[in-house]
């Protein structure tokens, strides 16, 4: 049900209403409303669509009624009786005061260009922050008509009162999407795109950070803990917010920043939001330091797998520009940390004792011939990967490719079978990951390899070392 009059009831000119939520008594009994009914909070949120963005002061989601969304304002007693009230129409509508027609219609519309229907109703209330039950019932019918009482939160209504008021819609069906899948697509700052299929809501860890302005940000995670997706949502979210923002994403390798650049797109397309992609520069930290003009937010992806002399060069810059640096080297006093995992399935771990070319070279064959639909990683020093790919040539029917970082994506070849050494792996996932010399390489590269697998790693070596032994320790074996 659309209630426009709650838009413009004021014929005489009025003070410009204040649209950010206050941290009111009222306001946080919203909020134990909604942690003890499981229901999602969003305050002073903004819905982006194409060119076109909605400021909402408070928007509640429920999982079996839908979504509920709160005008916010100040009025008292004094200021209802003290003028004249009309209902409002399209063409007569104060420009300082929100539509619910147009936000229920802004809404609709997206979900209907991105899923192709309706997929959720919405509901409407107002908050009036300085108005009594009391003072209400004082009002005359006129005004009471225009205010419907089951539409009003009043500054004294208990969570009894408002949760009764908003549990009087009608029960929805929700075409059976996920609440998550609901909020990903409403909220384009917080979609977290994998694919059409399968996409996630950004976890409150990245949310924090979106809306962290600190001028050097501090980013801890693993591989499937979102921390590249967060840099992305970040860009995005800033281009958002203004379109003239300057920003800069660094990411180790070619291979890396066009693996962005091309994730960065899907979810703008997928979205169906105005923003130019070219205007995120998104460099390698080669081309980084060539540049004359450094952007006002610079975002380093994988700051452990870069030279400690650029990490140097890029906090020698951050009084000047705004930083955020994910898993950078060193003790940092206030950080942020992504700990959960987007990837659900269970990586299973094996060790292998052998000869390791020979023995990858089996284990390659078998999921070659078994196992047709997985990719293979074998990762090894640049010694191995060369040794393996000439022998591999001959041992087996299936094409191998060495993976080169240094190429763009339309220059590197396809293939199930993948060669890399330790410096070429950025952004690149597989099924089954092998993993050779691993005594030769440092933690963090080990740890950034084992977190590429989707399905299973292996740990080949012929000399038992410390690191297997802690690795063992590690998965319990």
């Amino acid at each position: 049900m659309n209630f426009n009059f709650f838009a413009s009831l004021f014929i005489k000119k009025t003070k410009k209403s204040e649209l950010i939520l206050p941290d009111s008594i009222l306001i946080k009994n919203f909020k134990e409303l909604c942690k003890k009914n499981n229901y999602s909070f969003y305050e002073n949120i903004t819905i982006y669509h194409h060119s076109q963005n909605i400021f909402i002061p408070l928007l509640i989601f429920s999982p079996d009624k839908g979504i509920y969304i709160f005008e916010y304002k100040q009025w008292s007693y004094n200021d209802l009786t003290n003028y004249t009230l009309e209902k409002s129409s399209n063409t007569t509508r104060s420009k300082d005061t929100l539509s619910y027609e147009r936000i229920n219609k802004f809404i609709k519309t997206k979900f209907n260009e991105i899923l192709h229907n309706d997929a959720i109703d919405t509901f409407n209330f107002l908050i009036t922050e300085n108005l009594s039950l009391d003072d209400y019932k004082h009002l005359d019918d006129a005004k009471q008509k225009l205010l419907p009482f089951d539409k009003v939160i009043f500054n004294n209504s208990t969570e009894e009162e408002i949760i009764s008021k908003m549990t009087k819609v009608d029960k929805l069906n929700l075409n059976e999407y996920s609440s998550d899948f609901i909020l990903a697509n409403l909220f384009t700052q917080y979609l977290v795109l994998d694919n059409p299929q399968n996409l996630f809501l950004a976890s409150q860890e990245q949310i924090n950070i979106l809306h962290n302005h600190t001028q050097l940000e501090i980013i801890y995670g693993h591989a499937n803990s979102g921390k590249t997706t967060t840099l992305l949502l970040k860009a995005l979210l800033l281009k958002l917010e203004n379109t003239s923002c300057e920003i800069t994403i660094i990411e180790p390798t070619t291979l890396s920043c066009d693996k962005f650049k091309a994730k960065l797109l899907d979810t703008i397309e997928y979205a169906i939001v105005d923003v130019d992609i070219t205007s995120i520069k998104v460099l390698t930290p080669n081309e980084f330091k060539a540049t004359k003009k450094i952007s006002h937010y610079v975002l380093c992806d994988d700051a452990n797998l870069l030279d400690d002399d650029f990490i140097e060069y890029l906090y020698a810059k951050s009084s000047k520009i705004n930083l955020s640096l994910v898993n950078p080297k060193g003790q940092h006093t206030e950080v942020f940390k992504l700990t959960h995992n987007f990837n659900d399935a269970k990586i299973n771990v094996e060790f292998i004792h052998a000869n390791p070319i020979a023995s990858a070279m089996q284990t390659i064959d078998k999921y070659a011939k078994e196992y047709e639909e997985n990719s293979i990683l074998c990762i090894s020093s640049s010694e191995n990967k060369i040794k393996l790919y000439e022998d591999l040539k001959f041992f087996i029917n299936d094409k191998v490719i060495m993976l080169d970082s240094s190429k763009k994506i339309i220059d590197q070849e396809e293939a199930s079978i993948i060669l890399s050494d330790y410096d070429n792996i950025n952004a690149h996932k597989s099924d089954i990951i092998l993993l050779l010399d691993i005594d030769i390489i440092d933690e963090d590269r080990l740890a950034y390899a084992i977190n590429l697998s989707r399905k299973k790693v292996y740990f080949i070596y012929e000399d038992e070392c410390q690191k297997i032994i802690n690795l063992k320790k590690i998965f319990a074996l």
